[in-house]
């Protein structure tokens, strides 16, 4: 089922111009969804209420067939966010922001919150760019050090990383960057997010000066290091425990998070 539901995304996501926008919206209403996928200036679109998110990608239109404002509510419960106190003017600090969902989400709710998001695919940061501007948005790798770096892109999926994969559409050199050379004028991070397609210890490593001001650190340390697909869960947990981290909550399903508070809070 799972296979001929792939092959149905992609098959119309082949389609072009208004049969492929009327297809689409034809599989939302059939689902008793309100969101529409539109078109402007080239760029695809879904819009759901005040809600308007352009895509990288128009294959990524699959990722809302649930809806856009339970796909954002879905997303930001994985990483979490549902169970920390924000307030207005608290730091997020987004690493692999994609197009910047956890930053609407967030924005939604917290409208001075302070944004600032990372991605390094230039597709998806444009895409970012227009659903979050005005806010601090960064198109950069980050890594343990910064240098030029091979980037294997699979914008259809998501999936780009600076660690080779099993599948891949194109290779690209990036500049990469640590995170803490970067960010330097923050005196707290409220929320460290790292999603980095496998690269979470290199970022994390990069981090390193910023650690300490963080009150909380979700990873995703789902396999996909590597032709190999590997976890980095274990090389994340006990980094984050030599850092005086403790492990708030482990989610194994639909993806491998981890969430940390720093241990001068859970004292």
């Amino acid at each position: 089922m799972k296979f001929l539901k792939r092959s149905l995304i992609k098959l119309v996501a082949k389609l072009d111009g208004p049969i492929f926008i009327h297809l689409v919206n034809l599989l939302y209403q059939l689902n008793g969804l309100i969101c529409r996928l539109k078109v402007e200036n080239g760029n695809y679109y879904i819009v759901e209420d005040e809600i308007k998110i352009q895509l990288a990608s128009k294959v990524r239109y699959s990722r809302y067939l649930k809806g856009v404002k339970n796909t954002l509510d879905s997303l930001a419960k994985n990483y979490f966010l549902d169970k920390i106190k924000f307030e207005q003017h608290n730091v997020f600090v987004d690493c692999g922001a994609n197009v910047g969902e956890l930053g609407i989400w967030l924005k939604q709710k917290y409208h001075e919150l302070i944004y600032i998001g990372f991605e390094p695919s230039s597709s998806e940061f444009k895409a970012l760019s227009q659903n979050l501007s005005g806010n601090s948005l960064y198109n950069l790798a980050l890594w343990s050090s910064n240098e030029s770096l091979k980037f294997y892109l699979s914008i259809d999926t998501a999936d780009s990383s600076l660690i080779q994969p099993s599948d891949y559409t194109d290779i690209i050199s990036i500049s990469a960057v640590r995170l803490d050379t970067v960010i330097s004028n923050v005196n707290r991070i409220k929320v460290l997010k790292v999603e980095a397609e496998g690269a979470e210890p290199e970022v994390l490593e990069g981090a390193y000066s910023l650690i300490d001001i963080c009150d909380y650190i979700v990873v995703d340390t789902s396999p996909e290091r590597g032709v190999k697909k590997d976890e980095t869960t274990v090389h994340v947990i006990d980094y984050m425990y030599q850092r005086g981290f403790k492990l708030l909550e482990i989610l194994h399903r639909p993806r491998i998070m981890c969430l940390f508070v720093n241990g001068s809070l859970s004292k």
